[in-house]
């Protein structure tokens, strides 16, 4: 059984189609007519023996009266049954993940000789969802953010299975991804919740105004002289390059 991620989150129910079968009413279940259908043997071609090595012999497949009678029951070939599919009201218990199994008793096959019927297995399916992807029972989702907010730091929003989050990202965040722990696919039994891997893509803007140029050209000056302290690396790299002055 396929369901969104979301349903399989918080629980659903489905409606199932089973294959199944019924009784012929023709034959009653026997697979018999009570009346056959003769022709000749297609074997013997009506003469109820067959040569072989050289030999005459009964026909064994008309057993020598050079005609078959067919008593099957035309409506189901034979087999004393016809399909017939039900469908089934399933509820899908709460952070079933997929792959996990749902028994379902006495919905099964039937039995012989009037036994019990057996149990139904439903395995777990989930549709690709557009934004989460589902790892163990760890959820992971890609987040666009402005480079600005990324620098500044503060407070973004991210989607969960719940809704909307949100979280603080701190001042010129460095990693790539950010992970809350217990807000990703529910808990179920002994199984804790998984964690929301939130993954940071930075979106540089497309074109700067005057505005947003002189505040960044300001930024880079003030920059330049703190080197030491704001950024080691940049301040190493022009003491290099005094060298090649």
């Amino acid at each position: 059984m396929t369901v969104d991620l979301a349903e399989a989150a918080r629980g659903t129910t489905v409606t199932v189609t089973i294959e199944g079968r019924e009784d012929c009413d023709d034959c009653d279940g026997s697979g018999r007519r009570s009346y056959g259908r003769t022709s000749m043997c297609g074997s013997c071609h009506g003469s109820g023996r067959i040569r072989r090595d050289g030999r005459l012999e009964t026909c064994g497949d008309c057993g020598g009266k050079g005609f078959t009678t067919d008593t099957r029951c035309p409506s189901c070939d034979g087999r004393g049954w016809q399909p017939a599919n039900r469908q089934l009201a399933v509820t899908v218990p709460p952070a079933m993940l997929p792959g996990e199994e749902l028994r379902i008793a006495g919905q099964g096959g039937p039995a012989p000789d009037g036994g019990e019927p057996g149990d139904l297995y439903l395995t777990l399916r989930t549709r690709p969802h557009p934004l989460f992807r589902l790892q163990h029972h760890d959820l992971h989702v890609a987040v666009p953010v402005s480079i600005f907010r990324l620098l500044a730091g503060g407070l973004i929003e991210v989607p969960t299975l719940a809704g909307l989050r949100e979280i603080l990202l701190p001042e010129a965040a460095t990693t790539p991804e950010i992970r809350i722990p217990e807000a990703g696919f529910p808990a179920r039994g002994r199984r804790k919740a998984g964690d929301l891997v939130v993954h940071l893509s930075p979106q540089h803007p497309a074109f700067l105004s005057k505005e947003q140029k002189a505040m960044l050209e300001m930024a880079e000056q003030v920059l330049q002289h703190q080197l030491a302290s704001q950024s080691p690396a940049l301040a190493g790299w022009h003491t290099l390059l005094e060298t090649y002055r």
